[in-house]
C-alpha cells in the first residue's frame, strides 16, 4: 500500500463530526469541518471519529465534555500489511538521513498505537517542537533481502499489525570515503575547522562485516562519549543539523512538520580502521574496576559484599594495547560472535555477550576463571590481531559468605568445600563450641585426622561427640594470595531433641504444682467452711437450750395439766413424723413459743451424730 496521504473532510448532512487528532497539546480532538481528517508523513489521525447532531464547537482544552450520538473507530487494513510513505532511493556509500514517524506520529489513544523499530528506539535524533513525532535517523538496507525499510508497526483493534516505512530502490551512483586512521583519539570530523554542536554523527556496518548478516547503525554523540561505540570497519557518516532543524520546528500545535520530504545526504564518510591489536578480557561494563596482578600475569574483578545480590552484564571487552579506551572496548564484536565461558564448568555450558550474571551471599557457584572465545566469524576477522585472557571473579579481600547448611543429617557430619573453581583451596577450618568456648582447628588437609576427614573435594568433620551447637568456618586463601571465608551454623540433632523433652518436661512440672495449689487452696476454704458452719450451729443450739429452760421455769401451778417429755431420741426420719404427729393432739390453751431456727437449721440439727437431740417447747 503506498500512502501519499489520506484525507476526510465534511460532508454529513445530519451531523457534525469530530475526531481524534495528533494535538502537541490540549485533548486531540478536530472539527472535522474546519480541519480535515488526514494520514501521510506529517500525522496520521486514524482513531475515534464522533457524530454530533447539535451544530457545536467544543474547546477541548478546558474541561468540557464530549456528548457523541455515535462514535466509530477508523482503522486503516494493507493487503501487503504494509504502508509505504514514498520511495527512496540509496546510493552506495552515501547513506540517506532522513525522519521515520515515531510514537507520536499518532493520536493519544490508547485503541491505536506505533511501535518503533528494535533498531530505531532511542538509536537517533530529535527535536523538541516535534515532540516524538518522529526520529532523525539514516535510511538504509538492512539485509540482502530487504526492500523495505521499517519504522515500526501500527497496532489496532482487531486488525493485524502493518509495517510503516520506506520502500527502497538501489541506485548505480556511489562515493569514496575518506581515511580515519585517528578515530583513537576521540576526533571525528570532516573537517578540522568544524563545529561537532552542528552535526549529527551516525556509526555504519556494512552486512559483510557483521556476523548477523545485517547492516547495523548506531547514533554516535560526541558530545557524551561514554553513551557510544566505535567498531571495527565502521563507516561513520557526518550530516548537518541545518534542514532538520529548519523543517521540524513548528509552532503548529496541529503540524509537527513544515515539508513532508526531510533528508540529507552525508558530508563525509570516515572509516575506523579494522587493524589494532586488542587483548579480549570478560567484564562488567568496563575495565575500571579490574586489576592486574603482575605476579600472576592475571587479572582481577573483585566481588565485595556490597555486590552481592545484585545483577551485573559479563561480556567479552576489549583493550587497546595496554590502555582501555571505554568507546572502544567493544571493538571487534561485530566481526565474530564472541561466548563467554567458565574454567571447571561441568556442565560444559557458555555465555552469550554479554549476560545477565547475578552472585548470591549463599551460592559460591559464580565465582572462578572466565574467558571468551569467538565462532560465527566474518572473513575480515583476523586472528593475529586478537589475544584472549582470563579474569578471575573472586570475593573481596577478607569478606564473610554466611553460606547454606551443608550438614549430613544421617551421618553427623558438616563440612567445607576443599577447592573453588581453580581460584581457592582451604587453608584453615575452624569449629567453635557455643556455651563453653573451646574450639578445633584444622590447617593440614593433605590426609584424615581424627574426626577430621577428607572425600574427594569435601573436607567432612564429625561432630558426633559434641553436645552443643556448633559454628563452622571455612578460610580459603585465593589464587593471588588474598583470603575469605564462608561461615554456616548448626546444632546438633540429639541435643535439639534432648532440649525438646526438657522443654516438654518443665512444661509438665508447672502444670503438676499449679494443680497441686488448686487443690491445696480448695482444701483450705473447704476446711474453713466447715468450722464456720460448725460454730454457728453451736451458737444456734446454745441459744435454743437457754429459750426452753427460761420458758420452764416460768410456767404457773395453775395449769390445769402438764406434760411430762421425756427424752425422745429418733432414729429416723419417720420417728421423728410420729412424734411430731403424737405432739400435735395435746391440747394447749396458750401460745407456743415458736424456735428462731428455719427446717434447714433443724434438718442440719438433727443430722448431728453427735448430739441427735431435738427440743420442743409446747405450752
Amino acid at each position: 500500500m503506498s500512502v501519499t496521504g489520506i484525507s476526510i473532510t465534511q460532508y454529513f448532512d445530519k451531523y457534525y463530526v469530530y475526531y481524534s487528532s495528533t494535538y502537541k497539546k490540549g485533548r486531540g480532538i478536530n472539527f472535522l469541518a474546519r480541519k480535515p481528517l488526514s494520514c501521510n508523513i506529517k500525522k496520521c489521525d486514524i482513531g475515534w471519529i464522533f457524530f454530533i447532531s447539535e451544530q457545536k464547537y467544543y474547546n477541548f482544552n478546558s474541561s468540557e465534555t464530549l456528548d457523541a450520538d455515535y462514535t466509530i473507530l477508523l482503522s486503516i487494513t494493507s493487503i501487503n500489511n504494509k504502508i509505504n510513505l514514498r520511495t527512496i532511493e540509496i546510493i552506495d556509500g552515501n547513506v540517506l538521513l532522513s525522519i521515520c514517524p515515531y510514537i507520536n506520529w499518532l493520536p493519544k489513544a490508547e485503541v491505536v498505537n506505533l511501535i518503533p523499530e528494535d533498531d530505531i528506539k532511542d538509536n537517533g535524533y530529535f527535536i523538541e517542537s516535534n515532540t516524538f513525532a518522529h526520529i532523525i535517523t539514516p535510511i538504509y538496507y538492512r539485509t540482502k533481502e530487504a526492500t523495505f525499510f521499517v519504522c515500526g508497526k501500527l497496532k489496532q483493534l482487531q486488525q493485524p499489525d502493518i509495517d510503516v516505512g520506506f520502500n527502497l530502490i538501489k541506485s548505480n551512483n556511489s562515493t569514496e570515503l575518506k581515511s580515519l586512521d585517528y578515530v583513537i583519539n576521540g576526533e571525528i570530523k570532516c573537517n578540522e575547522q568544524d563545529d561537532d554542536r552542528n552535526y549529527y554523527h551516525f556509526g555504519y556496518t556494512k552486512m559483510s562485516e557483521n556476523y548477523k548478516n545485517k547492516a547495523t547503525v548506531n547514533k554516535i554523540d560526541i558530545t557524551k562519549r561514554s553513551d557510544y561505540k566505535l567498531y571495527a570497519g565502521q563507516i561513520i557518516y557526518i550530516y548537518k543539523k541545518e534542514i532538520f532543524k529548519r523543517e521540524m520546528e513548528t509552532n503548529d500545535i496541529t503540524e509537527s512538520l513544515n515539508n513532508t520530504i526531510i533528508e540529507a545526504s552525508p558530508e563525509c564518510g570516515l572509516k575506523v580502521p579494522d587493524n589494532l591489536n586488542v587483548t579480549i578480557i570478560p567484564g562488567f561494563e568496563s575495565f575500571e574496576s579490574v586489576d592486574y596482578d603482575s605476579k600472576n600475569n592475571t587479572y582481577i574483578r573483585f566481588i565485595k559484599n556490597g555486590d552481592m545480590n545484585n545483577v551485573f552484564t559479563l561480556k567479552c571487552l576489549s583493550k587497546i594495547g595496554d590502555k582501555y579506551i571505554s568507546y572502544l572496548d567493544e571493538f571487534y564484536s561485530r566481526y565474530g560472535e564472541f561466548t563467554i565461558h567458565k574454567d571447571g564448568d561441568k556442565k560444559k555450558e557458555h555465555l552469550s555477550s554479554p549476560s545477565k550474571i547475578i552472585f548470591l551471599a549463599q551460592d559460591m557457584d559464580k565465582f572462578g576463571r572466565y574467558y571468551c572465545k569467538v565462532k560465527n566469524k566474518v572473513s575480515k576477522y583476523n586472528e593475529k590481531l586478537i589475544t584472549f585472557k582470563k579474569i578471575y571473579l573472586i570475593p573481596d579481600k577478607g569478606a564473610n559468605f554466611v553460606i547454606k547448611n551443608s550438614m549430613d543429617k544421617k551421618n553427623n557430619l558438616i563440612n567445607c568445600q576443599k577447592t573453588y573453581n581453580l581460584f581457592a583451596k582451604i587453608k584453615k577450618m575452624e569449629i567453635n563450641f557455643n556455651g563453653n568456648d573451646t574450639q578445633e582447628v584444622f590447617n593440614d588437609f593433605s590426609q584424615s585426622v581424627g574426626q577430621m576427614s577428607i572425600d574427594d573435594n569435601i573436607v567432612n568433620y564429625n561432630f558426633s561427640k559434641s553436645s552443643n551447637p556448633i559454628q563452622l568456618q571455612c578460610v580459603y586463601e585465593t589464587i593471588i594470595g588474598t583470603e575469605f571465608k564462608t561461615t554456616q551454623e548448626f546444632e546438633r540433632l540429639h541435643q535439639k531433641d534432648k532440649e525438646i523433652v526438657q522443654v516438654k518436661s518443665n512444661k509438665t512440672m508447672v502444670i503438676i504444682i499449679i494443680v497441686i495449689v488448686l487443690i491445696t487452696l480448695v482444701c483450705v476454704a473447704l476446711i474453713t467452711a466447715i468450722i464456720i458452719i460448725k460454730r454457728k450451729k453451736t451458737k444456734k443450739i446454745v441459744k435454743i437450750n437457754e429459750v426452753s429452760n427460761y420458758s420452764l421455769s416460768s410456767s404457773t401451778s395453775s395449769s390445769s395439766s402438764s406434760l411430762q417429755l421425756s427424752k425422745l431420741i429418733p432414729n429416723s426420719t419417720k420417728d421423728t413424723k410420729s412424734i411430731n404427729k403424737n405432739i400435735s393432739k395435746i391440747p394447749s390453751k396458750s401460745k407456743t413459743i415458736n424456735i428462731s431456727s428455719n427446717s434447714k437449721d433443724i434438718s442440719q440439727t438433727s443430722g448431728y451424730k453427735k448430739n441427735k437431740l431435738l427440743i420442743i417447747k409446747v405450752n
